[in-house]
């Protein structure tokens, strides 16, 4: 459905102003105010307050819900697999982790500054977890975020490299190279995991110094130490060092040691698939 068709703009010289106000709210989409309209009229007449402050109460119903949708939105755009959250992570079960230095992090100002983040740890201790959780507070705080695994990148890759053999181009691979690359914050997740062969390796290493060039910050988790990381580069240890530089340029660790939270009989709590209405914490 598109916008509402509007014949005219022209006001009925005979409605009273508050008609008049109320109509164009709705010509503005603002059905919120509209409703407000009412009892903030009475609250401004009680409490004598000024033109603007009138406003920006009449507008603040409006704000609050277009800010929701925002956020669901670009929830919805970030493609988490589920919805974590600080708050449902249990800080005590691993053997160690700083927590304050994760809390911190909540806080998204090194996003401003294009650093980047490791989530170092064994399978099962939330490293997903953890790196959801922060793409959900830098939304909240209006940075767009995209989530994905090396495994789904390797099928999209796949995807964009076979239509380019049958277009006879390389632009889908562009395409997609650039949209990994422009995004404010990207999830790596699982880097450990997956097979890599000479187009993944080829697309992580142009993904990483793009993203480096343009001051973006990533959010990789790992199960196994850098020094492990030259098999994402086929064992070419220059790209490998060249890529590890520039992610650590400006770079926070979080290490993680202990059990699996599922071998424990745990579980981290809160699992919500991304839908209407879910929002962050």
């Amino acid at each position: 459905m598109g916008r509402k068709k509007i014949p005219r703009y022209i006001f009925d010289d005979q409605a009273d102003p508050q008609a008049r106000v109320e109509r164009t709210l709705r010509i503005i989409d603002c059905e919120e105010a509209v409703r407000a309209l009412p009892e903030v009229l009475q609250e401004a007449y009680d409490r004598k307050l000024s033109h603007l402050d009138f406003i920006n109460l009449l507008l603040d119903p409006v704000m609050h819900k277009r800010e929701a949708e925002r956020v669901e939105r670009w929830q919805k755009q970030a493609r988490f697999p589920w919805l974590k959250t600080l708050e449902s992570y249990n800080f005590k079960h691993p053997d160690f982790i700083d927590e304050a230095k994760v809390k911190r992090l909540a806080q998204c100002d090194w996003i401003d500054n294009g650093a980047n983040v490791i989530f170092f740890g064994p399978s099962g201790v939330g490293k997903t977890h953890l790196s959801i959780a922060l793409g959900l507070e830098a939304i909240n705080r209006g940075y767009e975020t995209r989530f994905v695994t090396v495994d789904r990148l390797t099928e999209m890759i796949s995807v964009a490299m076979g239509k380019d053999k049958n277009q006879g181009g390389g632009e889908n691979r562009k395409k997609l190279l650039s949209g990994f690359a422009n995004v404010k914050l990207l999830i790596l997740d699982e880097l450990a995991y997956s097979k890599i062969d000479q187009e993944v390796s080829d697309f992580l290493f142009h993904l990483i110094c793009r993203r480096y060039d343009l001051n973006t910050s990533t959010i990789f988790t790992s199960n196994e130490g850098l020094m492990e990381w030259d098999k994402f580069f086929l064992n070419n240890k220059a790209r490998a060092m060249a890529a590890i530089d520039r992610i650590l340029r400006d770079c926070v660790d979080v290490n993680i040691r202990g059990k699996s939270f599922r071998s424990a009989g745990l579980q981290l709590s809160n699992y919500r698939k991304p839908g209407r209405g879910a929002s962050a914490k």
